[in-house]
């Protein structure tokens, strides 16, 4: 560009107008196409840059030579680099110097530059000149406005790439490192620097700075924070955190600088993981050295707790307390300092009382809270809080749930006695019984009494100083009065005060036990079990009579020395003292006389009995009797009332209960007059010879005496006699043999028929020996039961005599009969049911005209034969009327004859091909049959005489011995 005319004011100000930002109006022939000012690092240019590079390449629209470029001005600060000016020559865009520049070619110039560490950072301008000679040969100065730009310091850029815990960062952590990684990302380095970590609320740190060292643009280093404590009560989660970092920057071109930055990150705290609660229960129990009940009052009781690390580190410190609603605190704290090692365990106690208001076996919850550390390695540590639930047995009474502490084992009066009103001196006993698994000691036992009821004064109050051992009893007696209270149920209340040696100083306890006192009821104790005269009903003017009266004892536990006070009515008299009244003393109802104390004397019997100075009495009854038995008094009387009737005498049971109280029962004895009965005479009525097998009779029975006779029993019973070692068998039996009459009137005579039936295999004895006779006078035994007016049973015997006369009395029996083929075949048995041997009995059999008759013998009385007549018929007969004679000879000679008809059906004819018997067959077979029966005849016979003489024989020798 040529230089003109216009003052270079004019210049400077239209420099200042037109060059705004990079570049100056370019004149004519050239302009500046790009301006750079950066480091040798390429970076931009800050407050103490040196040998920074200036470029600014111009392009030409001339042809020129030799272009050169100065910087004509530099602003403050901004000086040439050690070794360079000012001016630069062209250089094209290979860098090769442009000596030679054709128009439209651009070449640039290269300046150095040094900035002062105190130039402001910001956009100066130098003045810039390009000089060149034109193809004309002129030379000719370019003038532009170059701008120099000074930036700001590069800003650090530090990233945490990486935050990590060492070795964990839970709540609860003490001790842990927090590993941070720190990677620069900025344009500068780091020649030094210190960096403060800001930690979230709920962690400290003893040291929070740490040295870095240098740290180039994308190198990365990792520094450790140490010794740091997060808080148990920290919850798990994300938290906020920065690095304060101050630090020596250095840019890439060597300019060195300080800086102050905070870098943010964040931390993450996780729950801690359940591998670290570790310490976990392996065994709880009661007792000291070895397990032991406890139940639900237990009072400080040792529990044992085992503790077990089921974890691979460490754990020390450990801190607990025990807490349950169940349980009152004694010792619930306890610490266990020593470490325990992965596997190992610790036993910790505790002492509580329990407060389980339900005594039932079973399992209460507790809970222990534990605080204790685990190593965490490089002395860090982690602190876990934790809550272990456990169950504690508790034992229930083993008498069940709701078992009174104090039970009743037995109540009731002394031995068992029965307590009546108005008893003095009763004894209630008491066992009770300690249902607590623990002794009680000191116990305070009142008895408190309904209305009408009072106690000795020996026994207001039993106390029991000696323990009472666990499920051990305690009888204790209480003694009282009763009053003249009602019979039934009385509630008393049993007061119980006693301490249960339940652990430590034990505990007190007060129970009430209702307690149910029974009084009986005098009614229904003494009972009248029978009376009446000894010798049955009496007569009037009778003497000597003896009345018996027998109680019996239902109620009460022992009757002692009793005494029947008796007032006679008129007409009645004790025989013994010719007194209406007095005191008799029990007997047996086999005492012959009975003792008798006078009426005047009796009071004072009694008051020596209650005093027990009363001479024993000489009576063979006994002077107590137990419930159930039976007193028997016993007094003779003369009656000497005129007229049978009831008459009452006035009496009065004294005796001594079991508690030595005197008890009276006052009654009225019944003395009835019924008359007597002297006798029952018997009397048989009609022919008293026996001819037949039956024959029938009337007996008379005649009342002889003033008062009827009830419940008449007549007995007729023949005298039998042996005649083996086995049978006993008589000749003639009563049909009725016992005889009923409801009543027989005094003076009367009753008539009953009776049947008497011979028996053909009876016998009787005569003169002590034994033979078979079957005829003659046979007595007869009548044995008479009655009951008098009065209920009593008498009886006795009597005898009449009958007499059997021979007789024969032949019957068939079992009589079969058959027709076939015209034979007629009849057979049967015949039996002698008379006194008398039948001689020569035949059996004829007659039909169609025709006979046939079988001859059987002789046959003794009560035995039988059999017989089979067969008689031949026409063929063709059909229906035959039969008639079976038997004839026999008696004692005498006498032929007598009996017969017997029926009719016998034949059978239809068949054509059977039968063996004809020889002639005289059928008879011999019937011989043989009739030799076999008198065999066996004789032979029973034998054994039966063999059997008399052996029975015979042993009664001569016991007779012989005696």
């Amino acid at each position: 560009m040529k230089v003109r005319s216009f003052p270079l004011v004019f210049l400077l100000l239209l420099s200042v107008a037109y060059f705004t930002v990079a570049l100056s109006q370019s004149p004519a022939n050239t302009f500046i196409q790009n301006v750079n000012f950066k480091t040798q690092q390429n970076t931009d240019v800050y407050p103490g840059s040196s040998n920074a590079q200036l470029r600014v390449d111009v392009t030409f629209n001339v042809n020129a030579t030799n272009p050169t470029g100065k910087l004509e001005s530099l602003p403050s600060g901004i000086t040439p680099s050690s070794g360079y000016g000012t001016s630069s020559g062209a250089r094209d865009l290979y860098g090769n110097n442009a000596k030679n520049v054709t128009a439209g070619e651009t070449v640039y110039f290269i300046f150095y530059l040094s900035v002062d560490k105190s130039v402001k950072p910001g956009t100066y301008y130098s003045e810039f000149s390009v000089t060149y000679i034109t193809d004309g040969g002129n030379i000719e100065t370019d003038y532009f406005q170059v701008p120099l730009t000074i930036s700001e310091y590069p800003s650090p850029n530090i990233i945490i790439s990486s935050v990590n815990w060492n070795p964990a960062g839970y709540p609860g952590v003490h001790g842990t490192s927090l590993q941070v990684t720190l990677e620069n990302q900025g344009e500068s380095s780091i020649v030094s620097a210190t960096a403060d970590i800001m930690l979230p609320s709920g962690m400290e740190i003893d040291n929070p700075q740490v040295q870095l060292g240098a740290l180039g643009t994308g190198n990365s280093v990792t520094v450790t924070f140490s010794s740091i404590d997060i808080s148990e009560d920290l919850p798990p989660g994300n938290y906020s955190a920065f690095l304060n970092i101050n630090a020596l920057m250095q840019t890439q071109d060597g300019v060195s600088y300080n800086s102050t930055f905070n870098v943010p990150f964040t931390l993450s705290i996780s729950s801690v993981p359940s591998k670290y609660k570790e310490l976990s229960v392996l065994s709880a129990y009661w007792g000291d050295t070895r397990p032991q009940p406890v139940y639900g009052d237990s009072l400080y009781a040792q529990l044992n707790v085992q503790y077990i690390n089921l974890g691979d580190y460490t754990i020390d410190s450990i801190q607990t307390q025990l807490s349950s609603p169940f349980i009152l605190p004694v010792r619930t704290a306890s610490a266990y300092s020593t470490p325990i090692n992965g596997g190992g365990a610790a036993t910790l106690n505790y002492y509580v009382s329990l407060n389980v208001s339900s005594i039932q076996k079973g399992t209460i919850p507790a809970y222990i809270n534990v605080t204790y550390r685990v190593d965490l390695g490089g002395g860090a540590y982690l602190t876990i809080k934790d809550v272990l639930k456990i169950g504690l047995d508790v034992e229930g009474f083993p008498l069940g749930n709701g078992t009174p502490r104090i039970g009743l084992v037995s109540w009731g009066w002394y031995n068992g006695y029965s307590v009546f009103p108005n008893t003095k001196g009763a004894i209630f006993s008491i066992t009770i019984s300690n249902n607590l698994p623990y002794s009680i000691s000191a116990a305070n036992f009142t008895l408190l009494l309904p209305d009408g009821f009072s106690l000795d004064t020996s026994t207001e109050k039993i106390f029991i100083g000696n323990p009472i051992q666990s499920y051990g009893t305690y009888t204790m007696q209480f003694k009282m009065n009763v009053g003249g209270v009602s019979p039934g149920n009385y509630t008393a209340l049993l007061l119980s005060d006693f301490i249960a040696n339940s652990g430590g100083p034990g505990m007190k306890y007060s129970e009430v036990t209702p307690i149910e006192l029974s009084i009986d009821n005098l009614t229904d104790s003494i009972e009248v079990l029978n009376w009446g005269w000894k010798e049955g009903s009496v007569d009037v003017f009778s003497y000597g009579a003896n009345y018996y009266i027998t109680f019996r004892n239902l109620k009460f536990d022992g009757v002692s020395n009793p005494v029947l006070y008796v007032s006679l009515p008129n007409g009645f008299l004790l025989s013994s003292t010719n007194t209406s009244a007095g005191g008799i003393l029990p007997s047996s109802p086999y005492t012959a006389t009975p003792q008798i104390i006078p009426g005047s004397e009796v009071q004072q019997y009694i008051q020596n009995l209650l005093s027990g100075t009363s001479q024993s009495s000489s009576s063979s009854a006994p002077s107590t009797y137990s419930k159930g038995s039976s007193i028997y008094f016993s007094f003779p009387l003369n009656v000497m009332v005129g007229a049978v009737g009831s008459y009452y005498a006035n009496a009065t049971l004294s005796f001594i209960d079991a508690w030595g109280t005197l008890r009276e029962y006052k009654l009225e004895i019944p003395l009835t007059v019924y008359g007597a009965i002297n006798y029952i005479d018997v009397r048989i009525i009609g022919d008293l010879n026996i001819m037949n097998r039956y024959t029938n009779l009337t007996l008379e029975i005649t009342n002889h005496g003033s008062s009827p006779a009830y419940n008449v029993y007549i007995s007729l019973s023949p005298p039998s006699s042996l005649v083996s070692s086995q049978t006993s068998n008589t000749i003639l039996l009563a049909s009725p043999s016992t005889l009923y009459i409801a009543k027989l009137d005094a003076n009367m005579t009753e008539r009953v028929p009776v049947t008497f039936v011979y028996n053909p295999l009876g016998a009787q004895s005569i003169s002590g020996g034994t033979a078979i006779i079957n005829y003659g006078v046979v007595p007869i035994q009548v044995s008479i039961q009655y009951k008098d007016a009065g209920g009593i049973q008498h009886s006795f015997n009597n005898q009449i005599a009958l007499a059997i006369e021979p007789f024969i009395k032949l019957s068939l029996t079992q009589v079969s009969s058959s027709l076939s083929n015209g034979t007629l075949r009849v057979n049967g048995l015949v039996v002698n049911y008379g006194s008398q041997t039948a001689y020569r009995v035949t059996v004829e059999v007659e039909a169609s005209n025709a006979s046939s008759s079988y001859f059987i013998g002789d046959i003794d009385s009560g035995s039988q034969t059999a017989f089979s007549v067969q008689l031949s018929v026409p063929s063709n007969a059909r229906k035959e009327n039969v008639t079976v004679i038997l004839t026999y000879y008696n004692n005498y000679n006498e032929l007598k004859r009996e017969s017997i008809s029926f009719e016998v059906v034949g059978q239809p004819s068949q054509n059977i091909t039968q063996t004809q018997l020889p002639q005289g067959a059928a008879g011999l077979i019937e011989i043989r049959v009739a030799l076999a029966m008198v065999a066996v005849f004789l032979l029973l016979t034998g054994v039966l005489i063999y059997r008399m003489y052996r029975s015979h024989s042993r009664k001569l020798r016991e007779m012989i011995e005696k």
